[in-house]
């Protein structure tokens, strides 16, 4: 699932290539400090799942609901690459996915239509008054943490800025 959130931060990739130059172990950390900033997003995405099937054939489907591995399923991804079909300028930082398919069907089911099929039209109609319209999960936690993690992720930024300066400072 790919949702997207813009925050927009300046320079992100200029400023992770010269920080690599003066300082290739911290330029390893920046990972690791940006998601710590998100660990509460992942956290509440993860706990919005539900702990048995969403719906009483999961449990019999291809599609089997297997609460712990659709929960470790969910991921932070911290991407270093401008994403496919977005503008020249813009940058992702951080990717919060399911990475299993029941996961992936709970919360977006329904999201583009209301179903193919009758049993997905069933399915769709069941999991909207249960659970919600989609997205279920993913979507309403990073609502919920985006303003903490674009500040997290700016203030990280702006450290790292200082650093590159005070070395670029040392160079003239």
């Amino acid at each position: 699932m790919g949702t997207q959130l813009s925050v927009t931060i300046e320079n992100v990739p200029a400023t992770l290539r010269m920080l690599k130059k003066i300082d290739p172990d911290l330029r390893k950390k920046v990972p690791e400090q940006i998601k710590s900033y998100a660990q509460p997003l992942l956290n509440d995405a993860k706990s919005s799942l539900p702990t048995t099937a969403p719906l009483s054939g999961w449990n019999r489907s291809r599609f089997r609901w297997r609460a712990g591995t659709v929960r470790n399923g969910v991921r932070l991804q911290f991407k270093g690459t401008r994403p496919r079909n977005s503008p020249a300028n813009s940058w992702a930082v951080l990717r919060l996915r399911s990475t299993t398919a029941p996961g992936v069907v709970y919360d977006i089911a329904g999201r583009k239509s209301s179903g193919r099929t009758q049993s997905g039209q069933i399915m769709i109609r069941e999991l909207n008054s249960r659970h919600g319209r989609a997205s279920r999960s993913i979507w309403p936690a990073i609502e919920k943490h985006a303003d903490e993690i674009e500040k997290g992720i700016e203030k990280i930024f702006e450290d790292y800025a200082q650093i590159i300066n005070k070395e670029l400072a040392k160079w003239q």
